[in-house]
């Protein structure tokens, strides 16, 4: 073998090397390592001194350097960036393309005069006529395989002093071919991992979500998992019941920025498909918080058309009847991005989980509400005295009470006379409480007020105006006149609710041995 085919060999060995290396990358690597394992390959293998990598920032729809490898004038390139359409339709047109997806700007294009900031490195060698200039340009660049544009190779500088060949061409696009693969693959294994943590994380949020006691814990936790988990920085939740305006229930910003309600006509914007994404909507943010609030709202916005520009992401919740009850209105993408696809599913799938956990703290309150109220009265009922502490925490007083004769009530006009005179009786009950008293059906026909922080003297002044107010009160449901018995005993700090209820049931008897239609003390 010559050393020419020998050299060839060497050449092949390593072209495959480089190949092998990236798929390995590929696998194995994350993005900013498949960047570096792509630079290093262009560099040491297809044997240029100069590379560089501009990446495609779609929130920005931009280039940005973001790695270089080269002399220090080269260096200076980092973090300079360039608008994609600045760059595609200047240089990365078909007057400059000399192999599919390679192009070469000659120094002596005038497109150069668009660019200030470009940098000519400063050639390390004599220039051999008809060699490489170094005022000429090679860029290569690298797309998905939706077409969608990942970055650009800018490559200067072969250590041959050459133009690249023809078959170096093919093989230097070979790199980038599977440089390309590497990157989409690299993209694709942090977008599928960042989704599998946002999962896990949900999964520990609808734990959380089905512990809650309160509407406030509920919207608490959906904050706390929407800012940041799922990558944003901003919601409003807007909670009602199915009306034409939903009211703003919990924000994480400034509400003086955003709408206090919404209204029925942006629920209009639900009826539009087009707008529509993973079960949420995009709207502009002056559509829903109204112009007033300025043309700049968001302080995430991007560039571009994937880019985030002073839009909202509602995510309702319908009733039966189609109208949104519960609203999600979300801002602020950390990324600068609008949503993808599935980022607005795990919304929606959040969105859900929420609504489902305020059905259960509506159920649950429902059904507190059921045990310790008189389903007849609405008043409280004997077993919520469980709940009032047994020692008095103030002095207070303690008011029993029954209707006189109540069976001979049931007995004449009938049970449903009888029951809408014992709702009179309550409802009664509660114009004269204060919103600090308990007023409680004890059963039957007696009733009793806990008064805190009254005086034996103001809790007589109620007592008395109870006893005046029952008969006008009863007389269109019945004619003969209704009168009430009421026991009243005050109630000292520390006092045993038991002991004050004894007394007061003792003080009701007398009230009825005496005659009935009386006040009697204990």
């Amino acid at each position: 073998m010559t050393s020419v085919e020998r050299q060839a060999e060497d050449d092949a060995i390593r072209w495959v090397d480089a190949l092998v290396s990236l798929a390995r990358s590929a696998r194995e690597d994350d993005v900013d390592d498949v960047l570096r394992t792509v630079v290093e390959t262009v560099h040491s293998t297809a044997g240029f001194e100069i590379v560089v990598f501009n990446r495609y920032q779609p929130a920005w729809d931009d280039y940005e350097v973001v790695l270089v490898i080269g002399p220090s004038d080269a260096q200076a390139l980092m973090h300079t960036r360039k608008g994609r359409e600045e760059f595609e339709e200047q240089l990365l047109t078909s007057e400059y393309e000399i192999h599919p997806g390679t192009y070469l700007v000659p120094g002596s294009a005038e497109v150069w005069a668009n660019f200030d900031d470009y940098v000519t490195p400063s050639p390390k060698r004599p220039a051999i006529p008809g060699g490489w200039n170094p005022e000429d340009a090679l860029l290569v660049q690298l797309r998905d395989s939706k077409g969608e544009p990942l970055g650009i190779l800018s490559i200067d500088e072969p250590r041959s002093d050459r133009m690249p060949d023809l078959t170096e061409l093919r093989l230097l696009r070979a790199i980038c071919s599977h440089a390309e693969q590497s990157l989409e693959n690299a993209h694709t294994s942090a977008q599928t991992e960042q989704h599998r943590s946002r999962m896990t994380q949900l999964l520990g949020t609808s734990t959380r979500l089905s512990e809650c006691q309160t509407y406030s814990d509920v919207l608490e936790i959906a904050c706390e998992a929407l800012i940041p988990g799922l990558g944003f920085e901003r919601v409003a939740i807007y909670f009602g019941e199915g009306n034409s305006s939903i009211p703003l229930a919990k924000a994480t910003f400034d509400e003086v920025t955003i709408a206090k309600t919404i209204e029925l006509p942006v629920f209009e914007l639900f009826r539009d498909h087009t707008l529509a994404v993973g079960g949420c909507w995009m709207a502009p943010a002056q559509v829903i918080h109204g112009p007033a609030h300025g043309e700049s709202h968001s302080r995430r916005n991007g560039a571009g058309k994937l880019g985030w520009c002073d839009d909202v992401l509602l995510a309702p919740v319908f009733d039966g009847d189609g109208v949104p009850r519960l609203v999600f209105a979300i801002e602020d993408p950390i990324n600068h991005l609008r949503p993808t696809e599935i980022e607005c599913e795990l919304v929606r799938l959040l969105v859900e989980q929420t609504d489902a956990a305020l059905e259960r703290v509506t159920f649950r309150t429902r059904l507190e509400h059921l045990a310790d109220h008189d389903a007849a009265t609405g008043l409280l009922n004997r077993r919520a005295l469980a709940h009032i502490p047994p020692e008095a925490p103030v002095a207070a007083a303690l008011m029993i009470c029954d209707i006189d004769y109540f069976k001979i009530v049931n007995d004449t006009y009938g049970h449903q006379i009888g029951d809408a005179v014992i709702c009179r009786f309550a409802d009664l009950l509660r114009s004269l409480s204060r919103k600090q008293d308990l007023a409680v059906r004890l059963g039957g026909d007696e009733f009793m007020v806990l008064l805190p922080g009254a005086s034996l003297q103001q809790a007589r002044a109620v007592a008395d105006r109870l006893r005046v107010a029952i008969s006008p009160l009863m007389s269109p449901l019945v004619s003969s006149e209704v009168t009430v018995s009421i026991g009243l005993t005050p109630i000292d700090a520390g006092e045993h609710l038991i002991d004050a209820m004894r007394r007061a049931d003792s003080a009701l008897y007398a009230a009825k041995k005496n005659g009935r239609n009386q006040i009697a003390f204990n």
